[in-house]
């Protein structure tokens, strides 16, 4: 019998100036507007949210975007966590967690599985490109997982996938399935994914990883539901 192991993480905004330089530099007035007085207005009034609503995107996105916390659960052991300052190297968080799955992988012979909700698209990529932006070398079980297509493999065990299938229009969220099957979700008025950044900037550090480790529980319980 395979071991589970239930990951999630939660990311931030890129935290390279010239990224936002960058966007700022790409946004231009839309297309419909030509008098200079209604451009000069725009340019005051609506392009710093629109600037800001694109560089808040690259924290879905790992080639610019930031992992902030990590947390785990490998079968029915205790759920951990790490979590980094914002001051503190992405590096600080990433290669903590690389020894974290050598060891695993080691303990259990490499019968583990991924376990997570969006975690082929999402976790274990995200993880995997900004390891090899940080120079890191990732544990070779992440590319195995990335590199296999099914939503249910000897790999990992996409909960989304597995529920919804491949195509993007069908996909769930994980609140809606929570809904569905009649349990508490892990988020909250007080957060979700979108505040992580509000909770990071404000210096709430063991709010945010409290809410990546909920997440594990209701990948769990999700995943129980899923394969009886």
């Amino acid at each position: 019998m395979s071991n589970f192991l239930y990951l999630d993480i939660e990311t931030i905004p890129s935290q390279r100036p010239e990224i936002k330089e960058e966007i700022a530099a790409n946004i231009t007035p839309p297309g419909n507007m030509s008098k200079a007085e209604t451009i000069a207005k725009w340019e005051i009034e609506t392009k710093p949210d629109v600037i800001e609503k694109k560089w808040l995107e690259t924290g879905l996105d790992g080639s610019f975007g930031e992992v902030i916390s990590i947390a785990w659960q490998i079968i029915d052991n205790n759920i951990e966590g790490i979590i980094r300052k914002l001051d503190e190297p992405e590096k600080n968080l990433l290669v903590p967690f690389n020894e974290v799955l050598n060891t695993i992988w080691h303990n259990f012979n490499s019968d583990v599985i991924f376990v997570g909700f969006n975690i082929l698209n999402f976790d274990l990529r995200f993880l995997w490109q900004r390891m090899l932006i940080n120079g890191i070398q990732p544990h070779g079980s992440i590319f195995s997982a990335l590199n296999n297509s099914k939503y249910n493999s000897d790999r990992y065990f996409d909960i989304m996938l597995y529920w919804s299938g491949f195509s993007r229009q069908d996909w769930i969220s994980q609140n809606k399935l929570c809904q569905a099957f009649g349990i508490e979700s892990s988020k909250t008025d007080d957060i979700d994914g979108s505040k992580v950044w509000e909770h990071i900037k404000a210096g709430k550090y063991q709010e945010v990883l409290d809410y990546n480790k909920r997440d594990i529980e209701i990948t769990r319980k999700l995943h129980k539901l899923l394969t009886f």
